[in-house]
């Protein structure tokens, strides 16, 4: 079962990159003509870490240590995921009550970046730690 369910998390995984992979080089080419697109880095900022958690388990989830690594990298990171979403989502509105889109901050921008930095963190971690 464990094998169906790495085949399966695999091709999400592809499927992730494929798109990670699209945005970066609209991002980069955007660059180059002079314009910016600020929320493509966001939505690669969340698209990475599913690539590379999704990726990673498909690769090497049949190892119970490695597995044991995959589960400690995701619960810091959806832990600093929800940090930064909270913080983006609530500051605004408690900063700025008459601003109707501050919300969208932790959405769109604290969110993702909570989750990126906390994938980069937790597998640094979950590396020196295990």
């Amino acid at each position: 079962m464990l094998i169906v369910a790495r085949i399966v998390i695999g091709i999400f995984g592809l499927a992730a990159a494929s798109q990670f992979f699209r945005f970066a080089v609209y991002l980069v080419w955007g660059a180059v003509e002079g314009r910016s697109d600020p929320l493509l880095i966001f939505i690669l900022a969340f698209l990475g870490p599913v690539m590379f958690l999704a990726l990673w388990f498909a690769f090497f989830g049949a190892d119970p240590a490695e597995r044991a690594r995959m589960g400690l990298t995701l619960k810091i990171a959806a832990a600093i995921g929800v940090i930064g979403f909270l913080g983006g989502f609530i500051l605004p509105m408690i900063l700025t009550p008459e601003a109707n889109q501050g919300p969208m901050m932790g959405i769109f921008l604290t969110g993702p970046a909570g989750l990126a930095l906390g994938c980069i963190g937790g597998f640094i971690w979950a590396r020196r730690s295990m």
